[in-house]
């Protein structure tokens, strides 16, 4: 039997970080506007004026502020490949786990204050998948969240951190972890034990909730075995639903804050070429494999015949998997690819376009073609030279 909608009234709004003049005024502003009577909770920093956030705020938390950590100083050769100076995981945790504790309602949305809303998509896909497997059900229900990374093309176990939605006390469990170490902690450390804490924010908050249930190896950034893809994967699909950002109504407004037009441009770049195109995260149309492959779900669960719409998105996911690779060596002399151990192999990606053209499936050899000169522009002489495209184009 359907379950009712989810009322605005039943949902706390849990707003975490620090006060932007420029882009939580708007972020605000769409909370109100497409959720009106919600519980908003604001959890920021001491020293902040709550009323900053404007009128139909339940609380304002002001927490202490743990600092970042400097992504420079720590990060391993690989990581360092980012864009970002700083690490704010240790903000994270403390910002979104004070405000979930807060929460009084039954449900709650975790959002940033830089994170403008657009649409509810997010509420229709909660509960909308009943199939469980046993072993790796860690959560209550599963939370909605933005993309995750691909165990086999990104990290293990890293999941979306900007927005995610479902039971409150499932919000709790996956915030009430213990910090990183940070600065001073992860100096003392050794260089190989510290390349095995230090790593993306989104994969210390994942691991660091998963190890409550799971015993989980510490694995260096880049590291995949083989059976914590599966169990990645597993763990992911019983626990999330992981939406595309276009699909669960949501636009992150700092994506570019702080960096030059060239930097912008470049992460911009990147942004299109790893994300959107399903590289190194698990776009949704992966995810619904997974839930088909691991729980026994259908991919006719997903409301409004999404499941259908993203069927020929699984020919994308093959294609991913079949041109990228993870050999350290090389991906340190790749152009563009950042903080991941994950390049686009030339001759893979050669070998997919011959496929797919003799597939008569000529629009997505185009992309191919696009995203192999995206990846490396010195690309194009050689496919000049192999004769996949002309002189001039």
């Amino acid at each position: 039997m359907p379950r009712p909608p989810i009322r605005f009234e039943d949902i706390s709004v849990v707003v975490q970080g620090p006060w932007k003049p420029d882009l939580t005024p708007p972020a605000m502003d769409s909370l109100r506007r497409l959720m009106p009577g919600a519980e908003v909770i604001v959890s920021t920093w001491k020293g902040t004026d709550p009323a900053l956030f404007g009128d139909g705020v339940a609380r304002v938390l002001l927490n202490d502020d743990p600092g970042p950590i400097d992504h420079r100083r720590f990060a391993d050769p690989v990581f360092a490949k980012d864009f970002h100076t700083q690490n704010n995981v240790n903000r994270q945790i403390v910002s979104a786990h004070a405000g979930a504790r807060a929460a009084t309602r039954p449900y709650c949305l975790k959002m940033r204050t830089d994170t403008v809303i657009h649409a509810l998509n997010f509420l229709d896909h909660f509960a909308a998948y009943p199939a469980r497997a046993a072993g790796h059900r860690l959560l209550c229900e599963r939370l909605v969240v933005t993309n995750a990374f691909s165990p086999r093309r990104g990290v293990c176990f890293a999941v979306g951190d900007h927005f995610q939605f479902g039971l409150t006390e499932d919000v709790r469990t996956v915030w009430d972890i213990p910090l990183s170490p940070g600065d001073a902690e992860l100096a003392a450390l050794p260089e190989e034990e510290r390349n095995a804490v230090y790593t993306l924010p989104e994969r210390y908050i994942t691991q660091a909730f998963v190890r409550k249930f799971l015993d989980l190896p510490a694995l260096h950034h880049g590291e995949r075995p083989d059976a914590l893809v599966e169990l990645a994967e597993r763990v992911i699909a019983d626990n999330f639903v992981c939406l595309d950002y276009y699909d669960y109504g949501i636009k992150l407004e700092s994506w570019n804050e702080g960096l030059s037009t060239e930097e912008a441009s470049r992460r911009e770049k990147v942004w299109r070429m790893f994300t959107i195109s399903g590289i190194y995260t698990c776009l949704f149309a992966e995810w619904l494999h997974w839930y088909e492959r691991w729980c026994g779900g259908s991919a006719a669960d997903a409301p409004g015949g999404l499941g259908e719409v993203c069927a020929p998105g699984r020919e994308d996911v093959r294609v991913a998997d079949a041109i990228t690779r993870t050999d350290t060596d090389d991906y340190m002399r790749a152009p563009h690819t950042p903080m991941l151990l994950c390049r686009i192999d030339l001759e893979a990606g050669i070998g997919e376009i011959g496929r797919l053209a003799r597939a008569g499936d000529l629009e997505r050899a185009r992309r191919l073609i696009t995203l192999l000169l995206e990846y490396d522009p010195a690309n194009r002489d050689r496919l000049i030279a192999r004769g996949i495209m002309r002189p001039g184009r």
